[in-house]
């Protein structure tokens, strides 16, 4: 979440699912001198480990961002917003609704939700994809374990809850538009819900790609959320 993490004083680590990067300076740009490997070379430690020597140096803190796909979300419904109760609950949950993901009850967070249909529950979300705990076991192994695991699209809606006025009462679309690719992002009632990469062609059409895109992913937000986009 932004108020635990300060760029300046905490290092970064960003991995898709073929590259990983690594910035001391917390900005990912091509100018900030951050380093970059294939992750599947990372995972072998297949590479020059003096490319991240004055990186593992720091002592600071490091903040690891995965795609959005890597993570699972899910609601259980739960009465009790007593922490004692809340987490011995939902590690139960996680070993038995995902025994093939052992560590899922050590990588999760949560929320409470009320909903019309379910009542009071917890918002969970974690890692679900089985290279992100290989990337955090490499990671621990190389001296670099992080200490928060996030997605851009999380670290969108703690910024749009922020900003954004009434976020937390829309069905909304945010738009990350770049110059040969689009992110979409969605969120009901401020959490969110699935996340989608366009890319653009280069061409007069790329405007009318994207609003192809959108009308096509806004027809599955209406599926999941029950409810129509308004923002």
């Amino acid at each position: 979440r932004s108020k635990m993490f300060n760029r300046k004083k905490n290092r970064l680590i960003a991995a898709t699912d073929r590259k990983i990067f690594f910035s001391e300076a917390g900005s990912l740009s091509r100018d900030s001198g951050s380093a970059e490997l294939p992750v599947a070379q990372f995972l072998l430690h297949e590479y020059d480990s003096r490319l991240l020597s004055t990186f593992q140096q720091s002592r600071s803190n490091i903040l690891l961002i995965v795609p959005d796909h890597w993570f699972k979300h899910d609601f259980f419904p739960f009465k009790s917003q007593r922490g004692s109760l809340i987490r011995p609950f939902i590690e139960r949950k996680l070993k038995t609704t995902y025994p093939n993901l052992p560590f899922a009850p050590h990588f999760f967070s949560y929320l409470f939700r009320q909903t019309s249909a379910a009542g009071p529950g917890v918002r969970i979300f974690h890692l679900y994809e089985q290279k992100a705990y290989e990337l955090y076991e490499a990671l621990c192994k190389t001296n670099l374990m992080p200490r928060w695991i996030t997605t851009a699209a999380l670290l969108w809606e703690e910024h749009c809850k922020q900003r954004v006025s009434g976020f937390e009462a829309q069905a909304a679309l945010l738009i990350h538009l770049q110059a040969h690719e689009a992110f979409l992002y969605f969120y009901f009632h401020g959490d969110f819900l699935f996340s989608r990469t366009v890319a653009l062609p280069e061409s007069a059409e790329r405007l009318d790609a994207l609003i192809f895109e959108v009308n096509q992913s806004i027809y599955l937000f209406s599926q999941k959320a029950k409810s129509d986009l308004n923002q």
